[in-house]
């Protein structure tokens, strides 16, 4: 049975965090059940690879730390939750790189918000029609006011490499 699930939860692992994305990218919310679902399907990888118990510490030491910078509000709650679920997907050896791989991301993402601060001009008053339009005007309002980043668009650009690499083998 466990040989029937495992192939595809790699698969819902990346549909899940690209919903993160996108959800915190228009809402600059990540709702909880996409976590939740992260780790479930971390766990059962985990416990199909004997790796259960260094997965869940290292998850553990993740969200204390993530944690720690939640309180201070250096991050937000949605991406505290994120990052450890997304590293109970990968095998433990895994965690660095993915840790590596979202900074670099994050880095990338904080560089172009700034670039596109400059760039975009700022928004009118006034109604947009359309979703597209208003999205638009929305994310131009918040770089000219220097508004949070929609970290999970970084959390799922590190990860989606590191999830590939980890199952195409």
């Amino acid at each position: 049975m466990a040989d029937l699930v495992s192939p595809g939860l790699p698969f819902l692992a990346v549909g899940l965090l690209l919903g993160a994305a996108l959800h915190d990218a228009a809402a600059r919310t990540i709702p909880n059940w996409i976590p939740v679902s992260l780790a479930i399907i971390g766990l059962i990888l985990r416990v199909q690879d004997a790796s259960a118990a260094e997965g869940i510490g290292t998850a553990a030491v993740l969200l204390i730390i993530l944690g720690a910078l939640w309180l201070r509000g250096l991050i937000g709650g949605g991406d505290m939750k994120l990052i450890p679920a997304v590293a109970l997907v990968l095998p433990p050896s895994g965690v660095p790189a993915l840790v590596l791989s979202v900074s670099i991301a994050g880095g990338g993402l904080a560089l172009l918000y700034l670039a596109l601060s400059v760039v975009v001009r700022r928004p009118r008053p006034g109604p947009r029609r359309g979703l597209l339009a208003r999205v638009v005007k929305a994310e131009a309002w918040r770089m000219h006011r220097r508004g949070s980043l929609p970290y999970a668009v970084a959390i799922a650009g590190g990860a989606l490499p590191n999830i590939v690499k980890t199952f195409s083998g």
